[in-house]
């Protein structure tokens, strides 16, 4: 994992950073309608340059400075599912400030027929 200053945030950056790059660079600020948002959360599904989709997960809330954000927990989990070869979204990079965190993630087609078949078919 790179960790990367952008637009005064540190991202912890898995691959492919110009994936990443457009989104970072706006700080939380997108053109169009999320897929969720609330007083906690906002969620956007965005189109990067190559014509893919990325999920961008905002959350707003406050932590201690010695706590875990969301998104290191969220990335952290992926990391462990990765490497256990338990099918799940593929997360890009993460970043974390004492306000806020922020998490992206890429839009895989098929990504819930896999989940479905590990968890629910398989013995």
């Amino acid at each position: 994992m790179k960790q990367i200053r952008i637009a005064g945030r540190l991202w912890n950056i898995a691959k492919e950073m110009d994936f990443l790059l457009p989104w970072a660079e706006k700080n939380g600020q997108f053109d169009g309608t999320p897929v969720k948002k609330n007083s906690k959360r906002s969620v956007w599904k965005l189109r990067n340059q190559t014509g893919g989709f990325c999920f961008v997960k905002i959350e707003y809330k406050h932590r201690l400075p010695f706590t875990v954000s969301k998104a290191e927990r969220e990335f952290r989990a992926f990391e462990l599912l990765s490497r256990k070869q338990i099918p799940c979204a593929e997360y890009i990079g993460w970043s974390a400030t004492l306000k806020d965190s922020i998490i992206v993630s890429k839009a895989l087609p098929d990504t819930f027929i896999p989940v479905l078949e590990y968890w629910f078919r398989q013995p």
